[in-house]
């Protein structure tokens, strides 16, 4: 199928807005240069059985903002949101958009490098398959904000940050909801990981694994709530973890 917008190496002086726009179909923009911002509020794609926004090696300067800065106002993608080895400078914004995928992935965005903080809080991502959101082998030269987001994995890995840098604090706070695995492993935090009240859910299978982490400050998980088995093996944490008020459970079968 063609692709909606056809775009890939296209440069933009300044902003490109899609704001409120309704596309069916790829919009194609693989090594496209932004020299601005790049605005998807409000805009609505639909894209089953591929992708929506396909920005594979795309550069913006000016930063990605999908945003819901008013209510209804958010970006909705129906299909895979690709950013695999893009640049974004300032921020990648995100904050309660819709990200959906039935048939896989619904964010591949392997080694993404962000020149400030990543936020898709308050997102509701549902995806299957291969997992719902993947940053693994990014560099985030900020905080990491998953604050409120609803991840649903349908069983599978929900979100891979393995291997990913992280610069600022990884902040999965205020009703955090996974549904399928969180992978952390390998991962690099130069500031603190709190998952404060955070619930965790994969029945029968690991809800965190977070082999050989890394974190220079501490680890929250004050009120956290994981019905299967979390994994820490050979992590380092510069000061503290705190499990004050967690809820933890392991029904599937023993580690090997």
């Amino acid at each position: 199928m063609l692709p909606a917008l056809h775009a890939d190496s296209l440069v933009v002086e300044r902003d490109l807005l899609c704001r409120d726009a309704d596309i069916n179909g790829e919009l194609l923009m693989w090594s496209a240069r932004i020299g601005g911002t790049l605005v998807l509020e409000g805009a609505r794609i639909v894209n089953p059985e591929g992708a929506t926004l396909n920005g594979d090696g795309i550069v913006v300067d000016g930063g990605l903002f999908g945003s819901a800065r008013l209510p209804g106002h958010t970006l909705v993608s129906q299909g895979v949101l690709r950013l695999q080895d893009a640049r974004i400078s300032r921020c990648c914004v995100l904050s309660g958009a819709q990200l959906n995928n039935p048939a896989g992935t619904a964010v591949r965005a392997e080694r993404l490098h962000v020149d400030g903080p990543l936020a898709p809080d308050s997102a509701a991502v549902e995806g299957t398959v291969e997992g719902t959101v993947q940053i693994s082998g990014s560099a985030i030269q900020g905080p990491l904000q998953l604050q409120s987001a609803r991840f649903d994995g349908a069983g599978q890995c929900t979100f891979d940050a393995s291997l990913a840098r992280i610069s600022g604090d990884l902040v999965g706070t205020s009703g955090l909801s996974a549904r399928g695995q969180v992978i952390l492993d390998g991962a690099h935090i130069e500031g603190s990981l709190d998952l404060t009240a955070a619930r965790l859910h994969n029945p029968g299978r690991q809800t965190l694994s977070a082999r050989r982490l890394r974190v220079a400050g501490r680890i929250n998980c004050r009120g956290l709530s994981s019905d299967e088995h979390i994994v820490l093996n050979d992590e380092v944490v510069g000061t503290s973890i705190d499990f004050h008020g967690a809820r933890l459970f392991a029904r599937g079968r023993r580690l090997p």
